[in-house]
């Protein structure tokens, strides 16, 4: 990657104010993941639990602080760690999804997706995220 340092705390720190909105410099241990993803990491189970572990430190708590986060991401982000192409990731966990294979997901499978698997979401961020990606004619949200 061809990003200097500078430009990676800037793009960490844009990410972590996502989970960080009132900039108290702490977001909570669970949102640590999707930060390295966000970032286009894709680490294994055990290298996630790694980072995770390395942000802990020596007093295990439920908050990642921004320093601690910054530090072992910005080590990850240099290392060999398997980036991943954002765009495809997406399109294949759009098509195992899509059962029928008609290139979208109705409203009602995404609510049934966000809200009962994986990440869990509030309503309010689906209705965020639907308010982006749906069709508002035919309430779809097409992925290709």
């Amino acid at each position: 990657n061809s990003l200097s340092t500078d430009d990676r705390r800037r793009q960490i720190r844009e990410i972590f104010r996502v989970f960080d909105p009132e900039d108290r410099g702490v977001c909570e241990e669970r949102e640590v993941a999707t930060i390295v993803f966000a970032l286009g990491l894709d680490p294994s189970l055990e290298e996630l639990l790694e980072i995770v572990d390395d942000i802990e430190g020596e007093e295990p708590s439920k908050v990642g602080e921004y320093d601690k986060v910054e530090k072992v991401v910005l080590g990850v982000l240099q290392s060999d760690l398997t980036r991943r192409d954002p765009e495809d990731l997406r399109l294949r966990a759009f098509r195992t999804l899509d059962k029928q294979n008609r290139g979208y997901l109705t409203e009602e499978e995404v609510r049934e997706f966000m809200l009962n698997y994986g990440e869990v979401c509030t309503g309010e961020e689906l209705d965020l995220f639907l308010g982006s990606a749906m069709d508002a004619e035919t309430r779809e949200v097409k992925y290709e």
